[in-house]
């Protein structure tokens, strides 16, 4: 009897949609082959943000009374859309559009509808995440362990008997055999892991998965609700016993494997049940591995994750803002049924703003589920990227970092954006059917070490909360060193320490939760602070500092553990920096512990400070720069700039846009002009030009991405007196070795006249191709050789449009000077180019049987070769005749007789 998996994955082996997913799969690989690399990791993806602007687009929608509301379903008749999904726990719907519809007009006309309170494209997602080799390969070679430090004399360690634990330096590291002696996890604690689903197969797992007690048990007529085929709990997903696939919308979240083609790892990669079996796999059982928590259960909810990881059974498309609701919704919809959700690991980066994310995150803190996040895998501080995680102002998140054995940071950071660190690389855990990997690696293998602490911290003490999960979490972390300036706690997981912190009578005095947090704060947006315990009010009042200075007032929670600053004058655009005295004090007594030490240090070294921002003025569109001049320069900086919804990729420069800022130009007179980045610029560029201002009607004029060997860009194109043109300066996603955001400058001015340095080769033949190489060849009209016009052909390499012209040799050519004529100018050769004369075959009969064949002496020089063939027809080939045949040999003559050649009767000389 097979089990219900095995018969879905059969059925799906042999089905159209399988094949239709592969196809799909192998269009995308070879788009992605043409295209790549992409960044070290993500970009996170993660990366290219886009809303779907072509018609059929999908628009997510939140409306007052809910998205099954009467108002919700007026607005979605009124535009004509048609509802996908809804997500009720969240508060919004994903519609999509009628085929006549863009979702620029669709976004004006939901908005215009009673009851509508927000709309946002459904835009895709690309989040890159791990396995990853670590950023400085060969220097993370293994150091002794560094010894537990725990509060006062620590239980005695425990040691599991599982075969691979030895292999596991991660966990004696976090001190786990001591953690073991206090608890070793519990099955009323669940812990989600939203990746590529989970292997709840696996015999080191199975029994930690969890089992939906609404799908559990006989229905009505006697059948196991497991493998029914029906939605038992009403909660919209068939049979899901283990979890969900929230992308296909069912029920199974078997982990179907991934391809991490980009960072050239072709097989398969089973990243959910890794992460899995790092909080849970089975301990003490004398099989495997042992997970942080021998007894736990583990909610799986599978999740592609777009462009840069490959599912092996679903196409890589799909994957947008919707997928994320659905996976948050289903666990705030069951942690609300009872289901006891405390913790989820994400072992990815959210990197694009959305409005409906962040209502999604304040639904899972209003649930009380701590959501666990990975850092990311570039070694980059994160609050300086384009990717920067947008929803660090929720109380309820945790972002984390990586360290090699030696305790060495090697991954992303910041002390804004990062909270702590935990070990990383060459992790030991599950793979697919019963295997397992020693080298899982990257701030993927982080995240379920922190989540996995936190859900060990549940079993100890069932009451706890997000706020004692993140206080026990970073209150107890070992301070390192490599750590100091680069995360929030500046430290690593302690896992044994956070247990005993629990119990601990005078714990730090920490600040828990600072917000705003992000590089796109609402100017309006008041100053949160979340501390771990009730404080002095004058105290906190007194040590709290705005810069620039802003005039505000303080609303207070009744526990005096948090505050709201509301500020009546709106945040100016610019960076802020929010500090708090280490001299503020509790209600108890002790002083803020702001680094996390545990030591009571006073101003200035328990000072906290976090800062936040805003979007570059034109950074989209809408606030797009306005340039003046036929001529002209400025300097910029696109390191906190995004990439806004709606944009085009640029066509002719085959890449998306990414860090992008906007600028607008009107030329004062006609003519050709360039705009020019190859001075002054640190990273990798991408330009274009459209135009016109406004995405829906947005024609791309011209783009580059490197001009010439150089990663910057250059473009050149015709521009009308009176005309409005868009500009874009952003960074080239598909090269992952480059930076892709930082200081620049354009300089843009009338096309200089076009130049011709070289060509090659320097002479030819009639019909010979020949590569004439200048500058500013971009619009060639003319290409005359000797005065005479010849055939020509720009580049088929696009990076070499303005640098290169492809001419063919045509017969009856002389030999003179290449001339390019353009509408901004005329070029001719320094130098003559040669035509040379097609060598001719002479043949004389000497007797019946013997001819003599001679040619210029020359020929061979210029490849050409003699060649022999029985017939004409095509019973034959031509085959070349070795002239070592004759003896002596003779340049440039051949006696053909008996012997030499097998007597065939054609010849004739040729250029291969």
């Amino acid at each position: 009897m097979k089990t219900k998996q095995q018969q879905s994955i059969s059925a799906l082996r042999r089905s159209p949609v399988r094949r239709a997913a592969e196809t799909t799969l192998r269009k995308t690989i070879r788009q992605w082959i043409r295209q790549v690399c992409l960044c070290s990791w993500v970009a996170l993806g993660l990366f290219g943000l886009r809303a779907a602007t072509e018609v059929g687009a999908e628009l997510l929608v939140k409306c007052e009374g809910g998205p099954s509301g009467e108002l919700a379903r007026a607005a979605d008749a009124a535009v004509g859309a048609t509802v996908v999904r809804r997500f009720e726990a969240i508060g919004w719907h994903l519609v999509r559009l009628p085929a006549d519809l863009s979702a620029a007009e669709g976004t004006t006309r939901y908005r215009s509808q009673p009851g509508v309170l927000d709309v946002e494209p459904n835009q895709p997602v690309r989040r890159p995440f791990g396995p990853w080799p670590p950023p400085s390969p060969g220097e993370h070679d293994p150091a002794p362990d560094q010894p537990i430090r725990p509060l006062g004399e620590g239980p005695a360690p425990v040691v599991p008997d599982d075969p691979r634990y030895r292999s596991q330096w991660n966990l004696k590291k976090i001190g786990m055999e001591q953690a073991w002696a206090i608890t070793t996890g519990s099955a009323d604690v669940v812990v989600a892991v939203i990746d590529t689903g989970v292997n709840y197969l696996h015999p080191d797992l199975a029994a930690n998965m969890w089992r939906n007690p609404g799908e559990t048990g006989l229905d009505d007529l006697g059948r196991d609700k497991a493998t029914n085929g029906v939605d038992d709990d009403g909660n919209g997903y068939v049979d899901d016993v283990h979890g969900i696939d929230v992308i296909s919308g069912s029920g199974d979240p078997m982990d179907q494997g991934f391809l991490n083609l980009h960072i050239g790892i072709t097989q398969p990669s089973y990243h959910g049940t890794s992460c899995a079996g790092i909080i849970g796999a089975i301990g003490n059982n004398n099989l495997g591995i042992a997970g942080i928590n021998w007894n736990v259960r583990i909610m799986a909810l599978a999740m592609t994750y777009g462009d840069y990881s490959y599912p092996l059974l679903s196409g890589p498309e799909g994957h947008s803002i919707s997928t994320d609701l659905a996976a948050f919704d289903y666990l705030v919809t069951m942690k609300n049924r009872g289901v006891k959700v405390r913790v989820a690991s994400n072992s990815y980066q959210v990197d694009l703003f959305s409005t409906a994310l962040r209502d999604a995150f304040r639904a899972l803190n209003d649930a009380g589920i701590l959501m666990v996040f990975s850092a990311g895998n570039d070694g980059r501080l994160s609050e300086q990227t384009w990717w920067r995680m947008s929803m660090v102002d929720s109380p309820n998140i945790l972002v984390v970092t990586g360290v090699d054995r030696s305790d060495r940071q090697v991954y992303d950071y910041g002390m804004t954006s990062t909270d702590l660190a935990a070990p990383t690389i060459d992790i030991t855990t599950l793979s697919s059917g019963e295997g397992y990997v020693s080298d899982f690696t990257g701030t993927s293998a982080a995240c379920p070490h922190v989540a996995g602490a936190a859900a060990l911290l549940c079993a100890a003490s069932p009451d706890i909360g997000v706020l004692g999960l993140k206080a026990a979490l970073l209150g107890s972390v070992d301070p390192l060193p490599s750590l100091r300036g680069k995360t929030r706690s500046q430290g690593r997981l302690n896992v044994v320490r956070s247990l005993q912190s629990l119990t601990n009578p005078e714990p730090a005095v920490l600040v828990l939760h600072a917000a705003p947090a992000s590089l796109r704060t609402d100017p309006s947006a008041p100053i949160e602070v979340i501390f771990s315990e009730a404080m002095d009010r004058a105290s906190v009042e007194a040590g709290f500092q705005v810069n620039p200075t802003t005039e505000g007032t303080f609303h207070w929670a009744e526990d005096h553990r948090s505050f709201r600053f509301e500020h009546p004058v709106p945040f100016v655009r610019t960076n802020y920096v929010v500090s708090l005295s280490g001299t503020i004090r509790s209600v108890r007594g002790p002083t803020l512990d702001g680094n996390f030490s545990r030591v009571p240090q006073g101003s200035p070294a328990d000072d906290y400070s976090w800062t936040f921002g805003f979007p570059i003025p034109n950074d989209d569109l809408a606030g797009a720069l306005i340039i003046e001049g036929a001529g002209g320069e400025i300097r910029g900086n696109n390191t906190q700039a995004i990439a806004e919804e709606g944009e085009p990729d640029l066509t002719q420069a085959n890449t998306s846009l990414v860090a992008s800022l906007w600028y607008r130009w009107s030329p004062p007179t006609n003519g050709w002009y360039t705009f020019d980045l190859t001075r002054g610029t640190g990273f990798d560029t991408t330009l274009g030009v459209f135009r016109g201002t406004d995405f829906t009607s947005f024609p791309e004029i011209t783009s580059n991405n490197d001009y010439g060997t150089r990663p910057q860009s250059r473009i050149s194109f015709p521009a009308q007196s009176g005309e409005a043109y868009t500009v874009v300066i952003g960074g080239n996603l598909y090269q992952s070795s480059n930076p892709v955001d930082g200081n620049f400058t354009l300089r843009w001015y009338p096309t200089p006249p076009p130049g011709l340095t070289t060509f090659t080769p320097i002479s030819g033949f009639p019909g010979q191709t020949i590569t004439l190489n200048g500058t500013n060849l971009t619009g060639t009209t003319v290409v005359k050789l000797n005065g005479a016009p010849v055939p020509f052909a720009s580049p088929t390499n696009a990076n070499f449009l303005d640098l290169r012209l492809m001419v063919t040799v045509p017969a009856g050519a002389t030999s003179g000077l290449f001339t390019v004529e353009t509408p901004y100018g005329h070029a001719t050769a320094a130098t003559e180019f040669t035509v040379n004369a097609i060598p001719t075959l002479v043949v004389e009969a000497i007797t019946e049987s013997t001819v003599i064949l001679s040619w210029p002496d020359d020929a061979s020089g210029f490849g050409f070769v003699l060649q022999a063939k029985d017939a004409l027809d095509s019973s034959s080939a031509w085959r070349a005749v070795s002239l070592s045949e004759i003896q002596p040999p003779i340049p440039g003559r051949v006696v053909v007789g008996d012997v030499l050649s097998q007597g065939a009767r054609f010849y004739r000389l040729r250029r291969p």
